[in-house]
């Protein structure tokens, strides 16, 4: 007589897929051992399918969450979804004479207090190091 066939809730594993859970995770939580469950992906096509149809809801509910934030006027999340879909980057460009010191200009009234401070601290670490260059 063979081993009884455990009976999966594949609307569950579907679900945790969907959260991004690890196929760990998702073993602990339907109280499985991971390499059992490692071992049936193989061989259970409905497995497989509530993973992977997890794992890509789980994908198209995070982008749109993530376009909703953008739409509500978030210039981070532009940004970041401008570099990765219409292949924006930032490009910074240093011109002028190679031989020259190179001089930064910084408007420091756009500065909080504690950023001030921190920029204070860098300097007086570079002005009080043995190493000329402050890189030490």
């Amino acid at each position: 007589m063979g081993r009884k066939t455990r009976e999966l809730d594949y609307e569950l594993i579907k679900r945790l897929a969907s959260l991004q859970c690890t196929e760990k995770e998702i073993a602990a939580t339907i109280d499985a051992d991971y390499s059992w469950l490692s071992a049936r992906k193989g061989k259970d096509e409905l497995l497989q399918q509530a993973l992977e149809d997890g794992y890509e809801v789980g994908k198209t509910s995070l982008r749109h969450k993530q376009w909703e934030i953008a739409n509500s006027g978030n210039v981070t999340m532009c940004i970041w979804l401008g570099k990765q879909y219409l292949k924006q980057s930032d490009h910074n460009t240093i011109s002028g004479d190679k031989e020259a010191p190179l001089e930064v200009k910084i408007d420091y009234s756009k500065l909080s207090i504690d950023e001030l401070k921190t920029i204070d601290g860098i300097f007086e670490k570079v002005r009080t190091s043995k190493d000329p260059t402050g890189i030490s």
